[in-house]
C-alpha cells in the first residue's frame, strides 16, 4: 500500500504466468549516530519556499498569544498578526532594546522521531539572533546541530523558541524559560513540527518547511485561555498511523494532559501528542484532550477532533492467461481510478473516474503481448 498527496494506491503485479502478487512495503534505513543537522531559518526562498515571522508582544494586550500562518506569510494564512493584534515583527524597532533584532534570541528544540511530545524535546545549538531590513521577524539563518538526533535520521520533531534577551542575562533557553515562568521576560514558541531526512552525514541539512508564525508574550498565569491549537479532525485508511496533537501555549507551569475517546479517558494517553499506531474501524470517532496545571480550578477541555477510518479496497483477482479480471468493492462517495503501468514508474488511467456506489466493480483486461503489467486502484480522497 502506498500513499501520496492524500491518495491511496494498491499495486497489483500481473505476469503472463499464473502468478499474481500483491505488493506492499517500505524500507527504513537508520542513520549513523552523531549530531543530525537542520537549516534553522524561517525565511526559505526558492523551490518549496516557506516564509513565516516571529512577532513582538501586542502593545495593547501583552499576554495574548497567537500561532499560525498570517496574511504576510508564505503560504498565506488568516491568523490575525500585525495591526489587528497591535504586533510588530521582531526587529521593527531597531537592533537594540526590547525585541530588537540583535537582542532577541532564538533556538531549536528537538527529539528523534515523528510527533514527539514537547516534554521530550532537547535544546539544539547554537542560539541565533534576528535579521533586519526587509527580513524583519526572520532569524539569522544557521545550521543547527541536534545533539540527541542521529545524523541522516529519517525524521525528527522540532520546535522553535524565542525570547527577549535585552538584559543580557538569558543567553540560553534554559535560563530564558525560567525567567519566562517567573514573569520576568517575554517569550514564545512554535507548534512542534516534523522534519524529514535530517542532515549531518550523507544528507544535506533540510529546511524547516511547515513552521508556523508565532509571537512573544508575557506569562501572567492566565490559564483560562492557554490552548492555541486544538487537535484536528483527520481521515485515515485502515492500518494508517494517526497522530493527534494539542498545543498549549501557557507553559509557565507544567501542563498535564488526558486524552479522551468519545468522552472517556484513554489509558496512558497523558502527553500533548496521542498516536494511534495502526487505525482500525473501532478507532473512528471523536477525540479530545483535557489539560490543566496546578493553578487550574478544574481541567479544561479541547474541542473534538473526529477520526474517519476508510477501508482500502479489497481486490479479487483471476488470471485467465490471456486476460486478467480485477474486482474491488467501491465504497459510496469515493472516487477511484484503475491505473496500469509496465514499469511501476509510468502510470496511465485504464478506467476512471469510477464513482463508488457501494457495489463491487469488476472488469477484465486483455494482457496481449505484454511481458508483465502492473495495476493499481487509486483513491482520490
Amino acid at each position: 500500500m502506498k500513499t501520496k498527496h492524500g491518495r491511496l494506491s494498491i499495486t497489483i503485479v500481473v505476469c503472463l504466468s499464473v502468478a499474481v502478487w500483491l505488493c506492499a512495503g517500505f524500507l527504513i534505513v537508520p542513520g549513523a549516530w552523531g549530531q543530525g543537522t537542520v537549516t534553522f531559518n524561517n525565511r526559505i526562498s526558492g523551490t518549496g519556499g516557506w516564509t513565516t515571522h516571529v512577532w513582538a508582544p501586542s502593545s495593547t494586550a501583552p499576554d495574548i498569544a497567537l500561532v499560525g500562518l498570517g496574511s504576510n506569510d508564505n503560504p498565506s494564512g488568516t491568523t490575525r498578526f500585525g495591526s489587528a493584534s497591535a504586533m510588530a515583527p521582531i526587529g521593527s524597532g531597531g537592533s537594540g532594546g526590547k525585541f530588537g533584532n540583535a537582542t532577541t534570541l532564538a533556538q531549536l528544540l528537538a527529539a528523534p522521531g515523528a510527533d514527539q511530545p514537547e516534554s521530550s524535546l532537547v535544546t539544539a545549538s547554537p542560539t541565533t539572533t534576528f535579521r533586519s531590513g526587509t527580513s524583519l521577524g526572520a532569524v539569522a539563518g544557521v545550521t543547527a546541530a541536534l545533539s540527541n538526533v542521529a545524523k541522516d535520521a529519517p525524521v525528527a520533531t522540532l520546535q522553535m523558541v524565542a525570547w527577549d534577551n535585552s538584559s543580557g542575562m538569558y543567553s540560553t533557553w534554559a535560563q530564558a524559560c525560567s525567567a519566562w515562568k517567573g514573569g520576568l521576560i517575554e517569550a514564545g514558541k512554535s507548534v512542534p513540527l516534523n522534519v524529514y531526512n535530517i542532515g549531518g552525514g550523507t544528507n544535506a541539512a533540510p529546511t524547516m518547511a511547515g513552521l508556523q508564525s508565532f509571537n512573544l508574550y508575557h506569562e501572567n498565569g492566565n490559564y483560562e485561555s492557554c490552548i492555541l491549537v486544538n487537535p484536528q479532525s483527520q481521515t485515515a485508511t485502515l492500518g494508517q498511523r494517526v497522530p493527534f496533537r494539542v498545543f498549549v501555549g501557557c507553559t509557565g507551569d507544567p501542563v498535564s494532559y488526558q486524552w479522551k475517546f468519545g468522552g472517556v479517558d484513554i489509558p496512558n494517553a497523558t502527553n500533548d501528542v496521542f498516536i494511534i499506531p495502526s487505525a482500525g474501524s473501532g478507532d473512528a470517532g471523536d477525540y479530545s484532550v483535557g489539560y490543566w496545571t496546578a493553578f487550574y480550578s478544574s481541567p479544561k477541555l479541547s474541542s473534538n477532533a473526529t477520526l474517519t477510518v476508510l477501508a482500502p479496497p479489497s481486490i479479487v483477482i483471476s488470471n485467465l492467461f490471456t486476460a486478467v479480471q480485477l474486482q474491488f468493492f467501491a465504497r459510496t462517495s469515493i472516487t477511484y481510478y484503475m491505473q496500469a503501468s509496465p514499469d511501476l514508474g509510468n502510470w496511465t488511467n485504464a478506467d476512471g473516474p469510477i464513482n463508488g456506489n457501494g457495489q463491487t466493480w469488476s472488469k477484465t483486461y486483455p494482457i496481449g503481448g505484454a511481458g508483465r503489467l502492473f495495476y493499481r486502484v487509486w483513491l482520490a480522497l
